[in-house]
């Protein structure tokens, strides 16, 4: 997605900080405290979701800070490292575990002359 950012918009990785197969973690200063996200790269575009499990509300899904977020035979999908829930890295939705009904919280994000941004 190419839109230009608001003039408001926050920067937060050069695109090419993002790994070509995986994700990465950012933690934003927020409103009410740190915003930990995970930006991955799929098809042709950077999608976004808080760092955080819906098994167990507020646990990141990368426990020791480390990881490229997706499960290792299977890179459409993300793995939480501590409970072994999967989501769709396209829509975040639950694909399984104990998160069943659920998904990860969406953010959203815009990419811009080689960088990507909160939209």
């Amino acid at each position: 997605m190419t839109t230009d950012p608001p003039a408001q918009a926050m920067r937060i990785c050069a695109l090419h900080d993002l790994p070509a197969q995986g994700g990465r973690e950012f933690v934003l200063a927020g409103r009410n405290g740190p915003l930990r996200l995970i930006l991955l790269r799929h098809a042709d575009r950077v999608v976004a979701y808080v760092n955080g499990c819906k098994h167990f509300t507020g646990t990141p899904l990368n426990p020791n800070g480390i990881g490229n977020f997706l499960h290792p035979r299977d890179p459409s999908l993300i793995r939480c490292g501590v409970h072994g829930a999967l989501y769709h890295v396209e829509t975040g939705a639950c694909a399984h575990g104990e998160c069943a009904g659920q998904g990860l919280d969406p953010v959203a994000v815009m990419v811009r002359d080689g960088a990507v941004f909160l939209a």
